[in-house]
């Protein structure tokens, strides 16, 4: 079977298989002592596959996104869960637009990828007009 090819204008588009994506999921939640320390955290922990999908969500970052469980922000890029203004101007989705190639979250995550440490601010236009100011800071996990 042929697989297209997205088109992007700053990172990759493509994402994990359904069954790739519920393996990251639980790859990540078999490690109990991670699971348990990002989920005490009162700080905001999202753990992304090499794909940047959410594979985590702690507690705070559902209360901040506004939804009930972490869980169900899972699968999603961050771009699409905050709600950001441009996640969706491309099939790709979040990290696919021109104004992602300025994101300084989607070039921490890319720095990330690349296997070193990043640290990068970053405003996030939501769609109901408001905005994110965030640090992000990523790190790459083996």
């Amino acid at each position: 079977m042929m697989q297209s090819v997205l088109t992007t204008k700053a990172a990759h588009a493509e994402r994990a298989e359904a069954a790739q994506l519920a393996d990251d999921i639980l790859r990540f939640r078999e490690d109990a002592m991670a699971v348990q320390l990002l989920g005490a955290s009162p700080d905001i922990f999202l753990i992304l596959n090499e794909q940047r999908q959410i594979v985590f969500a702690n507690e705070p970052t559902a209360t901040i996104l506004g939804v009930d469980r972490p869980d169900e922000i899972l699968g999603l890029r961050v771009g699409e869960a905050v709600r950001c203004l441009h996640a969706h101007e491309e099939v790709g989705g979040c990290g696919t637009s021109e104004f992602c190639r300025e994101c300084g979250a989607l070039q921490a995550m890319m720095t990330s990828l690349s296997g070193r440490r990043a640290v990068r601010e970053c405003r996030i236009t939501l769609e109901n007009g408001d905005s994110l100011y965030l640090r992000v800071t990523a790190r790459p996990m083996v």
